[in-house]
Order: structure tokens, then sequence, then C-alpha cells
């Protein structure tokens, strides 16, 4: 319906037809887009559910692989203890071998392989095998230690006298802990890292303190100053036990001691940091760790000595 030169209105007929067919084809064209915004979405968010969202068949394949890893890792960790364990133990006859026997002990370094092997690792039973072929060289260095003390224990008692010239005894009488290890460590006045030459055992004052081996007791070094009351006993063999910050002294220089005598008490002598008994061993007067040199204690008392002396902390002294 339209206007006249009159401003009468007048009537249309296609308005009759065309107007409802210009209506529907809007309506239509906004359903079409709404399907299809709809169905756009619908594919977007069923790739983000495929792709972020697993399946229960996936997601229980996930579950299997994370504790079969977290398995694997438990094993390295206890696998790796007991290499360090055994490493220790050959550390300690390599010394005896070399200044008891005059022999060398060798032995093949494979963690050059083992690093390779790991970085060529594409799955998990790659991974598996190499605990499996770990597993065999911690049997191999087992037996070569059986061995290795099945001979002590035939030659020990023919040859005693040699370890008793040996530094492998504690020098407390009861397993008091280990305040501090033997190597890099934080200075207890300083507060500066410095390398700790020795043990600090936590012990009560006027702990009895024994020689760990037979030996003739020397005066310290002047340098020595920061010791304290200090005890040094030469074995022979460019070996020596070092005592020191002791309350007391039970022996003076030039007097032969044996293994298992009493030599004085702990104390808090010298520049220390609380009541404790520093315990060094050196060969050719250079500072190894003690550690290594204990062998009259059980294997769990030791293994618990070994783990203790690891930690990085502030030493005594």
């Amino acid at each position: 319906m339209t206007k006249n030169k009159k401003g009468y209105h007048s009537f249309q007929w296609e308005d009759l037809y065309l107007k409802p067919y210009k209506a529907t084809k809007r309506y239509i064209i906004i359903a079409l887009g709404v399907l299809g915004t709809a169905l756009a979405l619908s594919f977007i968010f069923t790739l983000i559910a495929i792709y972020i969202f697993p399946s229960k068949i996936e997601q229980k394949k996930a579950n299997e692989l994370n504790q079969l890893v977290q398995i694997y890792k438990e094993v390295q960790e206890n696998q790796k203890q007991t290499e360090n364990l055994l490493d220790s133990i050959n550390e300690k006859n390599t010394i005896i071998s070399k200044n008891i026997f005059n022999t060398e002990l060798t032995e093949e370094n494979t963690e050059n392989d083992r690093y390779k092997k790991l970085k060529d690792a594409n799955s998990l039973q790659d991974l598996l095998d190499i605990v499996s072929d770990d597993i065999k060289i911690i049997e191999q260095k087992s037996n070569i230690q059986s061995y290795y003390y099945s001979f002590l224990y035939h030659y020990l008692p023919k040859n005693l006298e040699k370890f008793n010239n040996f530094p492998i005894r504690m020098p407390l009488d009861s397993t008091y802990e280990i305040a501090s290890g033997f190597g890099e460590r934080i200075h207890p006045i300083l507060k500066n890292k410095f390398l700790h030459t020795g043990i600090d055992f936590a012990a009560p004052i006027r702990t009895p303190v024994y020689a760990t081996a037979n030996g003739i007791v020397r005066n310290p070094d002047p340098t020595m100053f920061g010791y304290g009351e200090t005890i040094i006993i030469d074995h022979g063999n460019n070996i020596s036990s070092i005592y020191a910050h002791l309350l007391e002294r039970k022996v003076s220089a030039g007097r032969r001691v044996s293994a298992g005598e009493l030599i004085g008490y702990v104390g808090n002598t010298g520049i220390a940091f609380g009541v404790h008994l520093h315990y060094e061993i050196r060969i050719k007067n250079k500072p190894v760790d003690p550690i290594l040199f204990i062998i009259n204690v059980d294997p769990q008392t030791y293994y618990h000595y070994y783990q203790e002396a690891k930690v990085f902390n502030q030493a005594l002294s």
C-alpha cells in the first residue's frame, strides 16, 4: 500500500505476495546461520574433547604408565643406594689393598655406558632393560666383595697384627651420631664454605676416646692451634689419625699406644661449636675420608654412618 498524489493510500498487490516471502527468507537465513554456528562449535568442542579429555581406555593406560614410571623411579633410587654402598666398600678395599697388601684394585667404569643407554631409550621396555643390566652389575660387584672378604676372613687370623696398625676402628666405644662428615661444609664461625677435613662425632663431654690403631703419639703441628687439645698418632706407612678438641689428653708425645687404648676425653677446646670429637685420618699428611676406614661395625650401622656423613651441613669445627 502506497500514497498517491492526493495523499491517499492505494493498495499494491505485490505486498500481499512478496512481504511474507521476504520475511520467511530472512528467518531461514538466520536459522541457517544459527545452525552453522552450532555445528562449528560442536566440531570444535569435539576436537577439544578428543585431544584434551582422554577416553576411559586412554586414561587407564596413562594411569598404568604413571604407576610403572613411579616403580621405575623407586627401583632406581634403591639401586643407587646399593651401588653407593658397594662403591664405598670398594674404596675401603682399595685403601686396604694398597697400604697392607701393596696391590691396586681396579674397577671398570660403566657410568658412561649407562648414560648413553638412558639417552637412547625410547620406551618403557628400554628402561626396564637398563634396570635389568644395572641389577647384573650390582650382582657382579656384590660377588667381588664377597670373594674379597672371604679372602680377608682367611688372611686375618694369621696377620692380625698388621690390621692393628691400620685405623679401622671407631674412636668412640658407642654408636654416637655423626654431626658432620668429610668434604665441603659450612664453617661454624665464618659461615662460608670450606673443606672439612674429618668427621665430627656428637658426644657428651668426658666421653672416652680410644686409639683406632697401634702407633706412636706425635706432637701436633703448630699450625693446628684451632684444634684445641689434640692427639696425633703415627701408625706407620705414612698413615696417621687425629683426635681434636679434647677436654683432656691421657697420653703424651713419644708414647706407643695400642689399638683400643684410652687416649683422652671428648671436650670443646680450640675453635669449636659445641662439645664433640673431631676425628681425621691422613695419608702422607693429606686428609682422607675417615668413613672409608671404619670396618669394625655391623653393615647396618656403617650404612647409617655413611648416610649421615654425606649430608651437607654446618661443621662443628
